[in-house]
């Protein structure tokens, strides 16, 4: 039901995209290649870096316009894309540490900046572009943050981030939360931002990334 709404989408964002091609790589015979590919040429070459590593491609700084540049958590991506080529900003690291723990009376913006700032670690370990170990207790503080965190009241959109993001950086989420989410569902297959949201691709990436990377790891 829910490749059924991806198959049926006009267009699929950037990031949407890109929780796709992951699940493709867990499960290939969902043959969701031709939908990615499709729908990648309408996506604007502001997401190029995206893009490309979705593509399995490689793309230069001098490639990317300012736009591109100053979109957010950009200033963490690309040097952590081009990192095989370049060497990480020497205060990277210590930038994306510094991120504040999230606490429930702190906004959404400090809640996704947490989910993308454990990314951000886990594109770097998987690039081994800085000592793993290190980055294995980063990783681990982040998750411990994020699962500290109560699920009650908050967007499905944020849950969806959580449970796709920790399962991908090689840690257990709860069956219940899995539930939880696909109590969730909307008619068309997708998921909104929050129960009385239209689904959308972004949401709907995320949840279903998580789902696939749970029954992948459990059934």
């Amino acid at each position: 039901k829910a490749l059924d709404y991806f198959y049926n989408a006009e267009n699929i964002e950037i990031g949407g995209l890109y929780t796709l091609h992951k699940i493709n790589e867990i499960h290939p015979e969902f043959e969701l290649n031709y939908t990615i590919h499709k729908k990648l040429n309408n996506v604007s070459d502001t997401y190029l870096p995206f893009k490309r590593l979705i593509e399995g491609k490689n793309f230069d700084i001098n490639e990317l316009s300012n736009e591109t540049l100053n979109l957010r958590y950009n200033s963490e991506f690309i040097p952590i894309l081009l990192c095989k080529k370049t060497n990480l900003p020497s205060d990277l690291i210590e930038n994306i540490s510094l991120i504040q723990d999230v606490e429930e009376n702190i906004s959404l913006s400090s809640e996704y900046n947490n989910l993308h700032a454990l990314l951000s670690l886990i594109w770097i370990k998987e690039r081994d572009c800085y000592d793993k170990l290190i980055l294995d207790d980063l990783i681990l503080e982040r998750i411990e943050q994020i699962k500290n965190q109560s699920n009650s009241n908050v967007p499905i959109d944020v849950l969806a981030e959580r449970l796709a993001f920790v399962q991908y950086a090689g840690y257990d989420v709860n069956l219940n939360e899995i539930k939880s989410f696909i109590e969730s569902q909307n008619s068309d297959g997708g998921w909104g931002e929050n129960s009385l949201n239209i689904s959308n691709p972004h949401t709907s990436g995320l949840g279903l990334w998580a789902i696939v990377q749970w029954r992948n790891k459990n059934e």
